[in-house]
């Protein structure tokens, strides 16, 4: 009787688990294959927008006016800034494990073609007529986007474009990167397969085991409870443990930023919007006061978030302190210029290279003297922005990062000062703001956005400005995880 019911109960677990598979895979396909192929183009998208924010735009499109993509290309190979962006394209591809070259596409609107430039796959590219491009490309040209499966001449495809603007805002090209949509679909149909044969292989092998032990399982299903009861308690306070430990981290990295009542009691007025993605944060500002006139102040963004960012932040904070408070330098791109010595020294690899030029940090860097009303800026890949009644201006910093070597090593950080108006409000922000995804798109925040967001802070009463960006930043990201540490600083002297 005993086996009986056993038997029973076995048909039917077994026979349900077995149809309730097979009904969820053959119903979730054709979902988990859209699904799959906005992953893709989101994915594409993702890397054609990082490269088009890492590229230098100007020098660029001199390489496409130099070497016109329909025109004459005789020594282009021999041309430095050609060949160290199709090595950085070729990194991406490698990176991501695309099957085909990223490049770079121009409009010729004489003749209405797409002429290929620069190419991960080399000189053979440069130059190639687009036969028969999809009829989306020229309608995304300038604003930039995915297409979705689309046939040409070589095939079928997933694409997707960021436009390239010059100093005058200027589209004068694109970056695509594609990937084949058959490639895409057998990958997608031999997952199927391998989730099939995996249900059919677990279900066996549940089968092989249930039936013989389904008797001693019965008995001691109560035990079993017991036991999980007992691992979710362990998980959920070595959980708990986890956490505490981070918020407490949390707490000594706020120990180590400055306080409002030390940047208040220098500047006129100050704004800090500072939100780590995770508990810990790899943003963080710093401040230095020398006397009743002059100070330093920056923002910093390391490399990675979390803990690992946050790490580096202790680093980065304790190499400013030496620099300044120790060694008593005052120059901001000279403080730049010797934590890039630090930062490589400390992470040399062997005692040769720095690890692969991507252990570092962003930084932008003001020293403020408000004797003479005026702040000289420098910045290690962060601008800075000023505000003045509605106006904005933008101080780029230099197209390189402390620890970063693997581009631009000798180009020098420079000082360069600006004469401040009492309505001036300057502005340090890392990179996480304008890098968020949100609004009714999902897209990038955007450089441009931030920018208007800062003029709009002017209209706002000074002691609910912190409140008012929470609130932009809470609605504009809405139901999209938090992409990386934001850190913004603002102050009138």
């Amino acid at each position: 009787m005993k086996l009986r019911t056993a038997f029973r109960i076995y048909l039917v677990v077994y026979g349900g688990l077995i149809a309730l598979s097979a009904y969820l895979i053959g119903y979730n396909y054709d979902h988990q294959l859209q699904q799959a192929e906005e992953s893709t183009l989101s994915k594409l998208y993702g890397i054609a927008s990082t490269l088009s924010e890492q590229v230098d735009r100007d020098a660029v499109e001199g390489v496409l006016k130099e070497f016109p993509p329909n025109g004459d290309t005789a020594g282009l190979s021999l041309n430095g800034v050609y060949g160290m962006y199709r090595q950085l394209f070729q990194r991406a591809v490698e990176s991501n494990r695309l099957k085909t070259p990223i490049y770079t596409l121009t409009y010729d609107s004489a003749t209405s073609r797409f002429l290929g430039g620069i190419s991960s796959s080399g000189g053979a590219a440069y130059g190639w007529h687009y036969q028969s491009p999809p009829s989306r490309l020229k309608d995304i040209y300038h604003t930039g986007g995915t297409i979705p499966q689309f046939q040409d001449d070589h095939g079928t495809w997933l694409s997707a474009v960021c436009p390239l603007k010059n100093s005058e805002g200027k589209v004068f090209a694109v970056i695509e990167a594609d990937y084949p949509f058959d490639s895409f679909l057998q990958e997608a149909r031999n997952e199927l397969v391998r989730n099939v044969l995996v249900s059919v292989l677990v279900m066996l092998l549940i089968g092989a085991i249930i039936y013989p032990m389904l008797n001693q399982i019965l008995s001691a299903e109560e035990q079993s409870r017991q036991a999980l009861e007992q691992a979710s308690s362990e998980i959920h306070a070595q959980n708990t443990e986890i956490v505490s430990s981070l918020e407490y981290a949390s707490t000594i990295q706020e120990v180590m930023l400055p306080t409002r009542s030390e940047l208040n009691s220098f500047f006129k007025e100050c704004l800090v919007f500072n939100r780590p993605r995770d508990i810990v944060s790899g943003d963080f500002y710093w401040f230095h006061r020398f006397d009743a006139d002059r100070a330093l102040i920056a923002v910093a963004d390391c490399t990675g978030h979390g803990v690992p960012g946050a790490l580096m932040s202790i680093v980065g904070h304790s190499y400013l302190n030496e620099v300044v408070i120790e060694q008593n330098v005052q120059s901001p791109s000279e403080i730049l210029e010797l934590l890039n010595t630090k930062i490589e020294m400390t992470f040399a690899g062997n005692g040769s290279t720095v690890k692969d030029g991507t252990d570092g940090m962003d930084v932008g860097i003001c020293l403020v003297n408000k004797k003479l009303s005026q702040v000289t800026f420098s910045g290690a890949r962060r601008p800075l922005t000023v505000i003045n009644t509605g106006n904005s201006k933008q101080i780029p910093g230099t197209r390189r990062g402390i620890g970063e070597h693997y581009l631009s090593t000798d180009v020098p950080f420079e000082n360069i000062t600006i004469d401040l108006d009492p309505n001036d409000t300057m502005y340090l922000c890392t990179d996480g703001l304008q890098d968020q995804f949100g609004g009714k798109d999902a897209r990038k925040l955007m450089r441009k956005r931030v920018i208007s967001w800062l003029q709009e802070l002017e209209k706002i009463p000074q002691d609910l400005r912190e409140d008012w960006i929470q609130t932009r930043f809470e609605e504009w990201k809405g139901a999209n995880a938090q992409v990386d540490d934001v850190c913004v600083v603002g102050f009138t002297v």
